[in-house]
């Protein structure tokens, strides 16, 4: 078990780890509860810099342009980043909490029943994300993911993976 699952502290607030919905290369993005020392609580996404990477300055500063290009954006299909900040020691980014499905996990789950996905909702899907890729061509250069819910609504979610392409 991950020992982020707990309690977290920055600034004037306090974050509640709830569960890891997402794990990568550089970081891990936990579901938490941010509670603010002025009474407004929310859930919100909190991507975690992995404690293998905390010293190595060119990983902190890739998660920090990562954090303030997401932050310019502004697209119904991009998510909001609201802060870049520390938790115990490790760089974070404060995201909206998107409740969806990370795009690899429905494409496998419907292999996996040997189904596909009916043309419609492809569509619509591939109509959002470039959508969002549309919005960030033309507000920065630097596309990233996209996770999905049951309408489909897509919100990119990841401009991290920028510089591997």
């Amino acid at each position: 078990m991950t020992p982020y699952i707990g309690w977290g502290m920055s600034k004037n607030r306090r974050f509640q780890f709830l569960k890891m919905i997402a794990t990568g290369g550089f970081g891990e993005v936990y579901l938490c509860k941010e509670i603010n020392t002025n009474g407004i609580d929310r859930l919100v996404a909190v991507k975690v810099l992995k404690s293998d990477w905390v010293d190595n300055i060119d990983v902190v500063n890739r998660l920090r342009d990562e954090a303030k290009l997401l932050a310019l954006l502004r697209h119904k299909n991009i998510i909001n980043v609201f802060d870049l900040t520390s938790i115990n020691g490790r760089a974070s980014i404060i995201m909206e909490y998107v409740e969806g499905a990370d795009m690899s996990i429905i494409i496998e789950t419907m292999r996996s029943n040997r189904r596909r996905t009916p043309i419609s909702v492809s569509l619509q899907v591939c109509a959002k994300v470039a959508a969002a890729l549309d919005a960030a061509y033309n507000q920065s250069p630097f596309p990233g993911e996209a996770a999905c819910d049951a309408d489909p609504a897509c919100t990119w979610c990841d401009i991290g993976r920028y510089r591997q392409i």
